[in-house]
Formats: C-alpha cells, sequence, structure tokens
C-alpha cells in the first residue's frame, strides 16, 4: 500500500504503535537531472521509536543512474 505521509501525518505514528514495517519515500514530481539523466540517492534510517523519537542512519548510501534520458511523463510512457 502507498500512502503519501504529509496527507496522512499520523500515519507512521499509527503504524509504529501497532507494530507494523514500512518504506517511505518522496517522490519529487521535477526531478534534479545529471546530463539529462535522472539519478536517486538511497540513504537508510530505521526508526526504532516514534516517542521518544529514536532513529539510525546507516553510515553507507546508494547513487543510483537511469541508462536512458529523462521524459517528462504523459499518457505513452507510462508503464
Amino acid at each position: 500500500l502507498k500512502y503519501d505521509v504529509v496527507e496522512y501525518p499520523d500515519l507512521l505514528q499509527k503504524m509504529a504503535k501497532e507494530g507494523r514495517k514500512a518504506v517511505v519515500q518522496e517522490m519529487i514530481p521535477r526531478p534534479l537531472l545529471v546530463d539529462g539523466f535522472k539519478w536517486d540517492m538511497r540513504i537508510y534510517v530505521v526508526l526504532t521509536s516514534v516517542d521518544p523519537l529514536t532513529a539510525y542512519i546507516y553510515n553507507d548510501g546508494l547513487a543510483r543512474f537511469c541508462t536512458k534520458p529523462y521524459e517528462e511523463p504523459d499518457e505513452d510512457n507510462l508503464d
């Protein structure tokens, strides 16, 4: 299931209290491009408590680059 954290601000806290697991990501409507290619950077964080807020950030991250030039979404390229 996908939820917008901004639209449902208490959702993560509720899921944490229920012991449920979640992956949270934010999609950017106008992505930053590197030489016309879309890319993303992932940073891994484990949230172990909401009250008090306790989070651990993994030291290593990940950068990924697309192999095809970015095209804005339209009806012909959404698959």
